[in-house]
């Protein structure tokens, strides 16, 4: 079973050496190509976006706040919907 795990690990490090030179193929001429091959008003960013401070913390409170932002919104939508959906269940049922 250990050759198995070295083959395993010794084809993925093969096949991860090529990875910043994959293309992609175009099967039919309708389809849009890649941004690669042709110029794209878009911009990629490659950045991990991480940064550790000299204490060893890797918290983004910025990020951290987008995400709480985001799931109040989520959780604002939902219990909106269900307290609709609720007391439109109580005007069906003539509670209202």
């Amino acid at each position: 079973m250990v050759s198995n795990l070295a083959d395993i690990d010794e084809t993925l490090s093969d096949s991860s050496q090529g990875l910043d030179r994959l293309e992609n193929d175009r099967t039919e001429t309708g389809h849009i190509a890649s941004s690669e091959t042709t110029s794209s008003r878009f911009q990629t960013s490659r950045s991990g976006g991480y940064e550790v401070r000299p204490t060893g913390n890797a918290v983004n409170l910025e990020d951290e706040m987008i995400k709480v932002a985001a799931n109040q919104m989520d959780y604002q939508t939902a219990t909106t919907l269900y307290t609709k959906s609720l007391g439109l269940i109580k005007i069906a049922i003539g509670k209202r």
